[in-house]
């Protein structure tokens, strides 16, 4: 208990006193009470996308990200289990944030598949997640990849294929999408610092990349995509956004085509 002296003081500076006294006694006990009212123990951090059995899939030589999401106060550890045994994880091979972890898998062989376990504890009590990772089929690239449209600062390619129902395979194998992947090509830059964009299978088969360069040249590569990961990507091609002058000039003239359609007639 803390104990405070006052002699010879005012009786209005003692009365101040005792009221920043219990002014800060009850700020205390509200920041006591906030800790505790937040404090919990892990919890899903997406309960409306959580689910504790899972499924994954992966092919030999290939990737694959294994996500455990929570939220918990204080912030939980996380641990990974294959066969009720801890996963030593080298620092490369896992990512560890406040709130979620992301064990890194390449599938040398087939012993990587088979039942994981995520748990996440802090002292409040804990939270498990099992995942079973399957072995999947990598997919072929697309047959065709050919430029649809350019504009100022959009490109869509027309990407068709692969057809893969000569194949044996699951239909959960079947391509769902692409993986775009595009660099300006006075940037310089490898494949690994590329911009990438995922996209899922439309009908149309027509992909837009947006937010691009005016008058300027990408080159690009695409793959296909499915739920065990990406195929190879096709060889580049380069395509080029148009520029604000051909614009301009486009839109002038379909103005005065519009305006006057009988003389723009006449002149041709």
């Amino acid at each position: 208990m803390l104990k405070v002296m006052i002699l010879s003081l005012p009786t209005y500076v003692n009365v101040h006193f005792c009221i920043c006294a219990k002014k800060r006694a009850n700020r205390l006990n509200r920041e006591r009470n906030l800790i505790k009212f937040f404090s919990d123990k892990p919890v899903p951090r997406f309960p409306h996308l959580w689910k504790q059995i899972e499924q994954a899939w992966a092919f030999i030589g290939g990737d694959v990200n294994l996500t455990c999401e929570v939220d918990a106060n204080p912030p939980a550890k996380f641990e990974w289990f294959r066969k009720n045994r801890l996963v030593t994880v080298r620092d490369k091979a896992a990512i560890h944030e406040p709130h979620r972890s992301i064990l890194q898998l390449h599938a040398n062989n087939s012993i990587v598949f088979g039942d994981y376990k995520c748990r996440a504890t802090n002292r409040l009590g804990k939270l498990e997640k099992f995942i079973t990772l399957q072995q999947g089929v990598q997919p072929d690239p697309p047959d065709i990849v050919r430029l649809h449209e350019a504009r100022r600062h959009t490109i869509s390619l027309t990407v068709e294929g692969p057809d893969m129902t000569n194949r044996t395979i699951a239909a959960s194998m079947l391509p769902s999408g692409y993986r775009i992947q595009y660099k300006a090509t006075e940037e310089n830059l490898d494949w690994d610092h590329a911009a990438t964009a995922d996209f899922v299978k439309r009908e149309d088969n027509s992909y837009t990349l947006e937010e691009l360069d005016k008058d300027t040249m990408y080159e690009m590569r695409v793959a296909t995509r499915n739920l065990a990961g990406i195929s190879e990507y096709t060889n580049s091609s380069i395509f080029k956004t148009s520029s604000a002058t051909l614009a301009a000039t486009s839109q002038f003239t379909l103005l005065v085509f519009l305006s006057c359609p009988i003389a723009f007639a006449l002149i041709l």
